[in-house]
C-alpha cells in the first residue's frame, strides 16, 4: 500500500548470492538479503556491501535478483569478476 502522496509503495527485496570459483569448482558461497525502500516511479538502486574474505582470492560470482511488494521475482543479474584481497 502506498502512502497519501503516492510516493511509497511495498517495500522491494534484493536477494544476493555470491560464490567463490577456484580451479572450476565453487569452494565458498555466501548470500543476504536486504529489504530497499519502493516507490510507485521507476528509480535506480544502488547496493554496496564488502564480500566475505573466504570468498576473495580467484573468481567471484555474484547473483541478484529483486521481489516486489507482489511477491514476484525480477530477472537475475549475475556478474563474474576477479576478486582481489
Amino acid at each position: 500500500m502506498g502512502d497519501e502522496a503516492g510516493d511509497v509503495a511495498d517495500p522491494l527485496l534484493a536477494e544476493i548470492s555470491e560464490r567463490k570459483i577456484s580451479g572450476g569448482r565453487t569452494v565458498a558461497t555466501g548470500g543476504f538479503a536486504r529489504a530497499m525502500h519502493a516507490s510507485f516511479q521507476c528509480r535506480e538502486h544502488k547496493l554496496l556491501w564488502r564480500p566475505a574474505t573466504r570468498l576473495l582470492g580467484s573468481i567471484y560470482t555474484v547473483r541478484l535478483r529483486v521481489r516486489d511488494g507482489n511477491g514476484a521475482w525480477s530477472n537475475v543479474l549475475r556478474a563474474t569478476a576477479e576478486a582481489s584481497q
